[in-house]
């Protein structure tokens, strides 16, 4: 009779001893049913946990394949430092706690559209983005995680462009300004059943498109899911084509992404150089002084 011996919780690298088998051969599965380890039984057995986490399992064959003996465990883990002084940790410790305290005391942000909830980080898919690269080693709601990326791939323009929010205005004179100035374009639309609620590109903005496409990448890294992540490869490249093809983003002059000057990915062109067009936030392709995108999204 198989027995087995750790240390609990079990986390990839510790290892596990298995009594109770001596004749025929040890098979481990991780939690996504892969061999990780086979060989000749003996009693103990010592192996090294390793592949995915979740239940994992010994099983015991005989020299003609069949069962004799099966045994799980479950394997989990938690991004942590253990470093001499504590010094590290105790960092590590600060940004988990600036992560959750902000994303997570207040509950789970969120809306539902047509009948289907979706939960993000931040409103803006730019910010969602980013906090997903710290979130990624800390939040286990890995369907939480792929939603953020879903809300903005449903929600795709026909043409391939991304939106770069669904943030809720709560004043009027602020909204009504922009459904007149983001009209041009087509950057603002309606979310149904949301009154207050827009989806929004501000227009000068020209980073959205690959910072969406960076989320579903950090988002299929962190969870894993292939499938998930390929149902979402059409909607990559419709964005990519979009980024390189629309008069608003793409200088066919130089073969570059184009935007509006702004300071860093700020959403307002400075005054002095929108003498042409009128507007801090509008973009027109005849008019705009346009710069090239260098990629820098420090925000």
């Amino acid at each position: 009779m198989l027995s087995l011996q750790f240390s609990s919780p079990v986390q990839p690298l510790d290892t596990v001893t298995v009594k109770g088998g001596e004749n025929g051969r040890l098979v481990f599965r991780d939690g996504l049913g892969r061999v990780y380890h086979e060989a000749p039984a003996a009693d103990p057995t010592t192996v090294v946990v390793g592949g995915a986490l979740g239940t994992h399992s010994v099983t015991l064959l005989d020299a003609g394949g069949r069962q004799q003996g099966v045994e799980s465990f479950s394997v989990a883990t938690q991004t942590s430092i253990e470093d001499e002084g504590g010094r590290f940790g105790r960092l590590l410790n600060l940004l988990h706690d600036t992560l959750f305290n902000d994303f997570h005391s207040g509950g789970k942000k969120g809306l539902r559209i047509d009948g289907k909830w979706y939960r993000y980080y931040v409103s803006w898919i730019r910010d969602h983005v980013h906090v997903l690269k710290g979130m990624k080693y800390y939040d286990f709601d890995s369907e939480g995680m792929k939603s953020g990326i879903e809300l903005y791939a449903d929600s795709q323009r026909d043409d391939g462009m991304i939106w770069d929010k669904c943030k809720e205005m709560l004043h009027s004179e602020l909204q009504n300004y922009r459904d007149v100035e983001f009209a041009v374009g087509d950057f603002i639309r309606p979310i149904p059943g949301h009154p207050t609620r827009r989806w929004q590109r501000i227009p000068v903005e020209n980073d959205v498109e690959y910072l969406w496409i960076e989320g579903l990448y950090s988002t299929w890294k962190a969870t894993g899911d292939t499938n998930w992540m390929s149902r979402y490869l059409d909607g990559a490249l419709a964005a990519v084509r979009y980024a390189t093809t629309d008069e608003y983003r793409w200088s066919e002059r130089y073969g570059l992404l184009k935007r509006g000057y702004t300071i860093d990915t700020w959403d307002f062109q400075h005054a002095d150089d929108v003498a042409r067009s009128g507007s801090v936030m509008r973009v027109y392709p005849d008019k705009t002084i346009f710069g090239v995108m260098f990629g820098d999204n420090t925000g």
